[in-house]
């Protein structure tokens, strides 16, 4: 974070004491590098800070900001042409590839946390299912209803932590189509630019979809307490996943704040970025 700072810094250096021979992808870079770390500061510092204040639970609160944002950043790769220089990039294809590997083990350690508080839910209602089958035999109205409240309650849980189960599962689903899709654009296949994009919408509308139902349905467990495993998932998603939005946002910022038009106006080309060496 100190690091996208200073290079912000630099960039404004470059511009003021060097304007005769600016290195554009240089000062571009470095102002890339520090609007990631204010959006880093953003989305996991600040806006933890307001949401102690107001009560929210923080981890909750934390990932479904992360996941919007991921969602959106796969909306507008997603709605760009086929044809962009970018999606013809094999280095590019193959970070975003890498990309996506991070983000599916992110959603796996999620997935088996909720399987895991799931079997225990499951147990939970073979109790409370018993123990209303006890207050019948007892005749109690007030025990009974208390009994059948508890059994309502222990079944709206398990339900919920299914929703959130089988949302993880549909979202690593979705990123397996998007690699497999990028290895059908790498390897020239037909259609090959279609199917790419469509994976990567379905994607999107995936991590949307389970962003949404995450509110209400974390709401549900927290009436029972969720578990420490949960918490640290969540946490664990939250930094990892944003691997995926900054393989997506790579083609529109990597020039910085309004790169995008900058990068017209100075007429560069998306094949002259140095991107990283990724492993085959």
């Amino acid at each position: 974070m100190l690091a996208g700072v200073l290079s912000a810094f630099w960039a404004l250096y470059a511009w003021i004491f060097d304007p005769k021979s600016p290195n554009y992808f240089m000062i571009a870079n470095s102002l890339a590098a520090g609007m990631s770390s204010i959006q880093f500061v953003w989305l996991l510092v600040l806006r933890n800070s307001h949401r102690e204040v107001n009560g929210q639970i923080v981890e909750v609160e934390s990932l479904r900001c992360v996941l919007l944002s991921v969602a959106k950043s796969l909306e507008r790769l997603g709605a760009a042409a086929p044809t962009e220089e970018f999606l013809q990039q094999t280095k590019y294809l193959l970070r975003l590839q890498e990309g996506l590997s991070i983000g599916l083990q992110s959603l796996d350690l999620m997935e088996s946390a909720f399987l895991r508080l799931e079997q225990e839910l499951v147990k939970n209602v073979a109790r409370t299912a018993n123990h209303v089958l006890e207050m019948q035999d007892k005749q109690d109205a007030a025990a009974n209803f208390v009994a059948r409240s508890d059994d309502n309650n222990a079944n709206d849980v398990l339900r919920a932590c299914r929703i959130l189960r089988e949302g993880c599962t549909t979202n690593k689903n979705a990123f397996d189509s998007m690699q497999e899709a990028i290895q059908h654009k790498i390897a020239n296949a037909e259609g090959g630019e279609n199917n790419l994009k469509d994976r990567i919408n379905a994607a999107a509308a995936a991590i949307r979809g389970l962003a949404i139902s995450m509110g209400y349905n974390m709401q549900t467990i927290n009436g029972r307490g969720i578990p420490p495993t949960v918490k640290i998932a969540f946490n664990f998603c939250c930094e990892q996943i944003l691997s995926v939005k900054t393989c997506a946002d790579a083609p529109f910022v990597w020039l910085g704040f309004g790169g995008f038009s900058l990068r017209r106006r100075l007429n560069l080309r998306f094949d002259n970025v140095n991107w990283p060496d990724v492993p085959l």
